[in-house]
């Protein structure tokens, strides 16, 4: 049997150098996901939840307004009317921007094309 390449045994490295690629460490920049915005999902479950409870805490004003009969009563009352506005204000704030530097690795300019003379197997002059 006729095997050509490196035998079997030899370390993995060894075979990537024999086949001509490189196996040396690269210390390019990677780009990092610790900035990453909160998934849509979970921003609105909290949404949603701050929305509900500011609406349990607008029924708890009314059903207070209506049973205590007290000057307390009216404080009741313009809570149970300026929470709905609150809430739906605060519910469709959205997503907010940070301010944190973006965490993706700005782009390289390339280096100049060789001119054409410099080109292996180049002539130097114009093509036809």
């Amino acid at each position: 049997m006729n095997r050509s390449g490196p035998p079997a045994h030899e370390p993995v490295a060894r075979l990537r150098r024999v086949g001509g690629a490189s196996t040396a460490p690269r210390h390019e920049p990677v780009a990092s996901i610790t900035g990453a915005a909160e998934p849509l999902t979970a921003d609105i479950a909290r949404r949603t939840h701050r929305y509900l409870l500011q609406m349990t805490i607008r029924v708890v004003c009314f059903v207070g307004a209506v049973a205590i009969d007290h000057w307390t009563r009216w404080l009741l009352l313009v809570g149970a009317v300026v929470l709905p506005y609150v809430a739906v204000l605060l519910a469709n704030a959205g997503r907010e921007r940070t301010a944190t530097p973006d965490p993706f690795v700005a782009q390289q300019a390339l280096p100049a094309a060789p001119s054409p003379g410099r080109l292996p197997g180049g002539t130097g002059g114009p093509r036809p």
